[in-house]
């Protein structure tokens, strides 16, 4: 990822921020500082040259190299927006709006891909920068162990890894809710639909084990042949398949929940293949606001608060630096969206 030159940068910085260093104190010896990271005089000399370029050291031709400013008020000056793709700028000047309405003028924003961050590690990695992962896949965990390894405060939007700080959106209780609807409405007798939980779907895991809790405490009846969760890598001919299970059966389930946003549409289009319309013949329960099926009565919708998420951005960014240890945790229940 790092070159051992911005390797050992950012080993001084983080452990000099760690120990408290202010401004005047000496840092270890070139000779110690060889010896504790097994590198070369070089690497060293190169690593404090690019500290001192930047203002954080100051070194005097045949004396000690000594703190010179480590931003005492630990504020957070740029915010990295980390997405699997390439934020546009326009992405990127939209969440700057939405996130810092009526206060943190001073903090710039920046949109980076995922498949960027190894060319600049060296740059986010230095003190008064932060990092918000927009919705992250398992495979950036190495990366997030790097950042905090580095010191850096990050906060994951809608994922929950380990036990760094997050911002999710409350399984349990956003699906109770949901249930107690569709159950309501359709019956006690309920169709689950899911996307199966995995490396590009990690999620589903909260969300189906949401569903189950919240069945057995609502009195649902659950019938194995009535539970369908699968990667679905042929979208549309797994859900015709599903919907012919479904609709050619003596009694038309009544009460069905889709858990998986790309379902929805696809399971609605097969249903009507078969004469039958969701909000009429069956109720319908999905995960996420679809603005296509605002309108249709009988189909609830658990829309995501993102309005909420950025508040709890904001929050975060006034008090991430917490105590040692101490992680920021927010978990933000959906909006039930029928008519």
């Amino acid at each position: 990822m790092l070159n051992k030159t911005d390797y050992i940068q950012n080993k001084i910085l983080a452990e000099l921020l760690e120990h408290g260093a202010g401004k005047g104190d000496p840092i270890p010896s070139r000779h110690q500082l060889c010896r504790k990271y097994r590198c070369s005089r070089t690497t060293v000399e190169r690593a404090i040259r690019n500290l001192v370029d930047s203002g954080y050291l100051c070194a005097r031709q045949g004396a000690r190299t000594y703190v010179n400013e480590m931003h005492p008020d630990k504020r957070i000056h740029t915010l990295y927006l980390v997405a699997d793709t390439q934020p546009s700028q326009e992405l990127s000047l939209s969440l700057r709006e939405l996130l810092f309405q009526g206060g943190l003028s001073d903090i710039q924003v920046i949109g980076i891909s995922a498949g960027q961050l190894s060319a600049a590690f060296s740059r986010i990695c230095l003190p008064g920068n932060a990092v918000v992962w927009l919705m992250p896949s398992m495979s950036s965990i190495h990366i997030m162990d790097f950042f905090a390894a580095s010191k850096v405060p990050q906060l994951l939007l809608n994922r929950k890894y380990k036990n760094y700080s997050h911002v999710i959106t409350d399984s349990k209780a956003s699906i109770r809710e949901g249930m107690e609807w569709l159950i309501r409405k359709g019956g006690t007798e309920v169709t689950l639909i899911a996307q199966a939980a995995g490396t590009m779907h990690p999620y589903q895991y909260d969300r189906i084990l949401a569903f189950f809790e919240s069945a057995v405490e609502l009195g649902a009846v659950l019938k194995p042949d009535s539970l369908f969760i699968r990667e679905f890598r042929d979208i549309p001919g797994e859900i015709s398949e599903i919907a012919a299970a479904l609709f050619r059966r003596e009694k038309c389930p009544g009460a069905i929940f889709i858990l998986g946003s790309n379902l929805v549409i696809p399971f609605i289009t097969a249903s009507r293949s078969f004469g039958l319309n969701p909000g009429e013949e069956f109720k319908l329960l999905c995960f996420d606001h679809l603005d296509s099926l605002d309108g249709y009565p009988g189909i609830c919708m658990l829309g995501q608060r993102f309005d909420q998420i950025y508040q709890e951005i904001q929050r975060w960014i006034q008090i991430c630096l917490t105590p040692e240890g101490e992680a920021f945790h927010s978990e933000i229940k959906t909006e039930l969206i029928e008519f």
